[in-house]
């Protein structure tokens, strides 16, 4: 995230500016986040209690990547908040402006986080793939491209977040002296390694799951649940 984002802080002609109660998205934001959040909890703690309880497993590496995503996802959407609090989603001309560089500092944190975040979802399917599939399969060398694929873009994707701007203070306050790339390639960037990824990583399971000895029918329905995870 850059202060370039923020463009020129003075109103359209014939808008004035409205530092007591403007337009924001924070309230949509907050239902959103914690709709999401209370999804995600419910669904954590059934995973964990079917594992530990009901299957009476030990928790496998799989496990542990889903419940750092979640902790996360907690911090990513507190972050979040905190951003909004200070000025994220009301227009530029209505957010005072010794509030930007806070604004843009929780902002440009919470994105770090969210691209571990992303990883460590990522790496959970990889490693539930791991679990599910012999390892004799020769899945397990699409498997270990795959974590290899999503290490290397995160890594790459979280120092090319941090130097973007030089110095890093300059991403948050553009009275710091120095300079920046323009945000938006690293938006796109990122964007597109995502989406690519992810298809990747949902579409492993699917041709070992297409030549499993059962019914067309079965097979369709064991597609159907993994084919959620692309929604």
């Amino acid at each position: 995230m850059s202060s370039q984002l923020f463009g020129p802080m003075s109103p359209p002609d014939g808008v004035e500016p409205n530092f007591i109660d403007p337009p924001s998205r924070l309230e949509r934001n907050i239902e959103v986040h914690t709709a999401c959040l209370a999804l995600v909890t419910i669904s954590v703690l059934v995973r964990v209690y079917t594992r530990i309880w009901v299957m009476r497993n030990r928790l496998g590496i799989d496990d542990y990547f889903c419940i750092v995503s979640y902790f996360l996802t907690v911090i990513f959407s507190g972050l979040m908040f905190k951003a909004y609090s200070k000025g994220i989603g009301r227009h530029v001309w209505d957010t005072p402006t010794e509030w930007i560089p806070d604004a843009l500092k929780f902002f440009t944190i919470a994105l770090l986080v969210y691209l571990v975040l992303a990883a460590c979802v990522k790496l959970s399917f990889l490693f539930f793939y791991f679990r599910l599939f012999s390892p004799l399969s020769k899945i397990k060398y699409f498997i270990y491209f795959g974590i290899v694929l999503v290490v290397g873009s995160s890594i790459a994707l979280v120092i090319a977040t941090i130097l973007n701007c030089v110095p890093v203070e300059r991403a948050w306050d553009s009275a710091v002296p120095g300079a920046c790339f323009s945000p938006m390639i690293l938006f796109y960037t990122s964007s597109i390694f995502s989406v690519v990824i992810d298809f990747y990583v949902l579409a492993l399971p699917v041709i070992p799951l297409w030549h499993l000895h059962m019914d067309l029918k079965r097979k369709l329905k064991v597609l159907a649940v993994f084919g959620v995870g692309i929604v």
